[in-house]
């Protein structure tokens, strides 16, 4: 479920079929309230340096993440890496790309980086509930992203097997291009099952590099989040639009007591920072 940018440029299998007819990219997608909800989508990418100095750094793992708060993005846990190693001391540091989409020229659109500081994730004492419940993950963003809003929760509970219509936001990565990366939007997937733990089962088009990203619900109000991706078929395991199972964990109340806590905490940032 990892996007490593190695595989992105090598790995992909070049006999295997892949659909992609429902997927577009975020500056051709017709539905502008979509589109606007998708813009909120992030790339998220863990870097780690491996040694005692911490000199030896590469580029290891990625995925998508959300923009929840002005100051805050939510991923998958599994994005972001090991934090420990047995054979030597490991450290990460995340860094979350900022895509602004140039609707005239796509391919010209921009990207701003910015290192991410880890919060909070469902590893930590106090927060764990089950192993597949665990898969998430909050950072704090260096400077707030102010220049669209920030994707809110669903209101209700997520989602009704094959009743709600839903789109996947993220960096499928058998469509990433490092030179130009997009967001891609499968607009019109299912909820297909809700499993006994609570995990969501979808059919929307997606490999690793979703990880983490959103499944958006249509509401009368707009787009809103319902849950996010924590499984899909790698490069050259499936077809991204066939059965594989792919799971989402839901937004549930838990997780939106989290999103509060950081809503206020990214308020008195910005009050903070405007009263100089």
């Amino acid at each position: 479920m990892f996007l490593v940018f190695a595989v992105c440029a090598f790995g992909l299998n070049a006999g295997s079929e892949i659909r992609t007819e429902r997927r577009v990219t975020l500056s051709s997608l017709d539905d502008k309230e979509l589109a606007r909800a998708a813009s909120s989508v992030m790339l998220v990418r863990s870097e780690v340096a491996i040694g005692r100095n911490g000199d030896a750094r590469i580029v290891s793992d990625a995925g998508s993440g959300i923009l929840v708060t002005p100051c805050h993005v939510m991923t998958a846990r599994h994005v972001l890496g090991q934090e420990s190693s047995a054979l030597a001391p490991v450290t990460r540091a995340f860094t979350v790309s900022v895509f602004r989409p140039n609707e005239r020229a796509p391919m010209r659109s921009a990207s701003e980086d910015q290192t991410a500081t880890l919060v909070v994730s469902g590893s930590d004492r106090g927060m764990r509930r089950s192993e597949l419940l665990n898969d998430w993950a909050f950072m704090e963003l260096e400077a707030p992203v102010t220049d669209r809003a920030p994707l809110l929760p669903f209101a209700g509970n997520c989602c009704s097997p094959k009743k709600s219509r839903i789109a996947l936001a993220g960096f499928p990565v058998d469509l990433y291009d490092p030179e130009a990366p997009a967001i891609w939007i499968d607009p019109d997937c299912r909820v297909t099952e809700r499993l006994a733990n609570r995990i969501l089962g979808t059919d929307c088009a997606a490999t690793s590099g979703n990880s983490g990203g959103p499944l958006l619900i249509s509401t009368s109000s707009g787009w809103r989040l319902g849950a996010i991706l924590t499984r899909a078929p790698g490069p050259g395991e499936a077809n991204p639009g066939s059965g594989q199972e792919k799971f989402a964990i839901p937004i549930d109340a838990f997780l939106k007591r989290r999103i509060g806590l950081l809503q206020e905490s990214c308020s008195r940032r910005l009050e903070s920072a405007a009263a100089g």
